[in-house]
């Protein structure tokens, strides 16, 4: 049988959501019930499915069932697929009403501060775009990315860089502060090192996250043991909260500051950490084509982050 006559003819689209929602269900009655078809309807599916490629998508375990290498590959295709069909239909929404459309973005807790600003500012430009915001570690944005789970990422862009799958813009350079409530008297201080701050309270993102990772090297590129973190989260939000109440010290990116009526009880003290300035951008997956909407979210992203850099070197 011809390629074209598999998929023009045979393979159908709802076939492969069907094995979509098999495969994150783990089962084929749950995901029955999911779909809310009987389950020979499920079983069907898979069957028309394997009876056009020649090979099985399934395996039936006394677990349940597990997708196959075959079926493995093409879900990773299918995704791509799926996602190219949604975008044409928002285009299509798009030019019906230039200004409706949905957008789901990513950012790492600290930077939601800036994606704040940008989706103000976009929601001003058109103010009927539904934004769905996904918040979590760079590593976790950019497997949502591929799997097509986001249409963009706001973050910082790590310095050593592997994903050959994905694009950048930078924005701006943002370097970390060491950071404070404004009430603490660090925060007055006009002279102060590292050193000086190691045994005094600190709230840390985990070890195990991009911040935190990246908070130890600090310490150790200056021959300084990290501080033993009287309190260990990933919640910005109680970082914040525990600074602008009490004596703790924090990492943040300078960027959070640079919009005063974010933080008016955060202040950065003043110490300067050069060797922590990193690009902040947006990131895609390379050659996915731009909806109007993201083309419009871009466009507000690059002004309001431009006052960024003005607030940088003023």
């Amino acid at each position: 049988m011809q390629w074209d006559e598999r998929i023009g003819r045979r393979l159908r689209l709802r076939d492969l959501h069907t094995l979509q929602v098999i495969s994150e269900t783990g089962s084929m009655a749950k995901a029955a019930g999911r779909l809310a078809v009987s389950q020979p309807a499920i079983s069907k599916a898979v069957a028309n499915l394997e009876h056009t490629l020649g090979v099985p998508v399934l395996d039936r375990t006394p677990r349940g069932v597990e997708v196959t290498a075959y079926g493995r590959a093409l879900l990773r295709h299918a995704a791509v697929v799926f996602d190219d069909l949604r975008q044409g239909i928002a285009e299509i929404q798009f030019l019906r009403d230039p200004t409706q459309g949905e957008l789901r973005i990513g950012a790492p807790e600290p930077i939601t501060q800036v994606l704040s600003v940008i989706i103000n500012d976009a929601l001003a430009a058109t103010p009927n775009i539904r934004f769905q915001v996904m918040v979590g570690d760079t590593a976790v944005l950019f497997e949502a990315l591929r799997e097509r789970q986001l249409d963009v990422a706001l973050t910082r862009i790590p310095e050593r860089r592997t994903e050959d799958d994905l694009e950048t813009e930078v924005l701006f350079q943002d370097p970390l502060v060491v950071a404070a409530g404004t009430h603490n008297s660090w925060a007055r201080q006009r002279r102060v090192s590292l050193a000086d701050l190691v045994d005094q309270p600190w709230v840390l993102p985990p070890a195990d996250t991009v911040l935190g990772r990246f908070g130890a090297e600090i310490f150790r590129a200056r021959g300084l043991e990290p501080p033993r973190a009287s309190v260990v989260t990933p919640s910005l939000q109680l970082r914040l909260s525990l600074m602008s109440s009490g004596p703790h010290l924090s990492l943040l990116p300078k960027a959070m500051l640079r919009f005063s009526s974010v933080q008016p009880a955060i202040a950065a003290i003043r110490l300067e950490l050069p060797e922590t300035e990193r690009p902040v951008g947006l990131v895609r997956v390379k050659g996915r084509s731009m909806s109007p909407v993201l083309g419009t979210f871009v466009e507000q992203a690059r002004k309001a982050t431009s006052r960024i850099g003005a607030n940088a070197t003023s």
